[in-house]
């Protein structure tokens, strides 16, 4: 660990942190964030003042996720960093460490098959069910 660093498991208030610079955050993440790091291993770095700086949780699938660096920390390896003691992690449970990688999202497929020597097995497709408004629910004839 770099000095003025230490990791820790991440604590439901760094859910909030998390999200603001989630690329995929949306209206319930914040919750999502907290559920997963409530219920699953999750390991974050941060600074010695207390500061979360990098994550990665373990989702309800199975899967590593939300392996995230702050924009100000990126490319001083961190992401590896506070991956490998994620992979830890996961191993110690006697699980597999894998992930899921948004398509098109060049830069975390780069890093996972260069740093980790991963492989990609195919692609997947993600449905999500969003509940309609109340003013969208009409009678079947319309005109109500």
């Amino acid at each position: 660990m770099p000095k003025g660093f230490y990791s820790d498991s991440l604590t439901e208030k760094d859910a909030v942190v998390m999200d603001s610079v989630w690329a995929q955050r949306h209206i319930g993440s914040v919750d999502f964030l907290k559920m997963a790091i409530k219920m699953n291993p999750s390991t974050g770095i941060f600074k010695d003042d207390g500061e979360l700086i990098a994550w990665s949780i373990f989702l309800e699938t199975g899967a590593m996720g939300n392996l995230q660096v702050k924009k100000e920390y990126q490319r001083q390896d961190f992401a590896t960093l506070v991956s490998q003691l994620q992979y830890v992690k996961i191993i110690k449970m006697g699980r597999v460490p894998f992930g899921h990688i948004v398509h098109q999202n060049d830069a975390s497929f780069n890093f996972s098959t260069k740093r980790h020597n991963a492989t990609w097995i195919g692609n997947n497709s993600w449905i999500g069910v969003k509940k309609k408004p109340k003013s969208e629910l009409l009678p079947l004839w319309g005109h109500l």
